[in-house]
């Protein structure tokens, strides 16, 4: 200390940065565009109602039919006429029933897979 002066201060902490960190993450991905017409898109959006309209009709009917035997079997005995029939006859009508909307639902969401593949073989990549 030949002039006189006071040395620096050391700092009083020594703790780092304090706070979250960002660090951006540059990623990308290669895009398809398909040259779609509307007719195509019309019919893709055809097979998606009709799917979903197959499916809910298919659950409701089998929703109706497990509701009949439900109540059959709460029932107490002697079960009345129209009992036997709903649970003998309509039931397993429904179950049929449902058993084809839910076919015919699998066959909607098949041809629209047959539809999309159809526009992506033609399309060049």
């Amino acid at each position: 200390m030949a002039n006189g002066s006071t040395p620096p201060t050391p700092p009083l902490t020594t703790e780092g940065q304090r706070g979250a960190t960002i660090t951006n993450a540059y990623v990308g991905r290669e895009m398809k565009a398909y040259a779609v017409f509307e007719t195509e898109i019309q019919t893709i959006a055809f097979f998606n109602t009709l799917a979903t309209i197959f499916f809910s009709v298919g659950a409701a009917l089998l929703s109706y039919a497990i509701g009949i035997w439900t109540n059959l079997f709460f029932v107490t005995p002697p079960i009345p006429a129209k009992g036997e029939v709903l649970a003998d006859i309509v039931a397993p009508i429904l179950c049929v029933l449902a058993a084809i909307f839910f076919i015919l639902g699998v066959w909607a969401l098949l041809s629209k897979r047959d539809v999309w593949k159809g526009i992506s073989k033609l399309s060049k990549p």
